[in-house]
This record gives structure tokens, sequence and C-alpha cells, in this order.
């Protein structure tokens, strides 16, 4: 995606590894991140960053419901699963969480 200033010049470029409509689940939407659960676990810096338009289930996809779990708790679920399954290394988890 391109933004453009007022004289048509090209003034930032995004790219995006992935967007989701709204039928996505969060099923889904979790298989796309779960191999950076993964990375993390492997000494990688990992960032999920949810962003959109008000209103446009950024909070929802990251935090879920009871019965649908976002990615946050889905990905807590994964890194002690493989943390349990590693018994070749010690762990630390330290996450942040920042909404702006």
């Amino acid at each position: 995606m391109c933004v453009y200033n007022q004289n048509n010049n090209m003034k930032s470029n995004f790219e995006y590894n992935w967007v989701f409509d709204g039928l996505a689940s969060q099923d889904e939407v979790f298989e796309e991140v779960k191999p950076l659960v993964i990375s993390s676990l492997d000494g990688f810096n990992v960032s999920i960053i949810a962003y959109g338009q008000t209103s446009s289930g950024k909070t929802y996809t990251m935090e879920g419901l009871p019965k649908a779990p976002g990615i946050t708790f889905k990905a807590l679920e994964e890194m002690f699963i493989e943390i349990r399954d590693r018994t070749d290394h010690e762990y630390t988890i330290m996450m942040s969480i920042m909404e702006v």
C-alpha cells in the first residue's frame, strides 16, 4: 500500500503480511501467526500488530471472547505447550501489550 502526499508523490510505502476479512475465524488468523510464536521460543524478537480502522475488530482479534479466544491467549497457550515439549532449554517468558 502506498500513501501519497498532496503533490501526488509517494510519501510512504507499507507492506502487510496478511489482511483478513470479517469472515476469518480466530483459528484461521492464529494459524497464520503461529510460526511467529515458535520463532519467539527460538530466540527471535517477535511483534504481532493488529492494524485497522476504528471498530474493524482489532481488539476482538487480539483478545477474543471466552468461547473464541484471540491471538494473545492462543499464543500464550501455544508457548506453554511448546515449552513443555522442549526439555533441553530453560525459558523465561516476558510479554508486553500496548493499545494505542
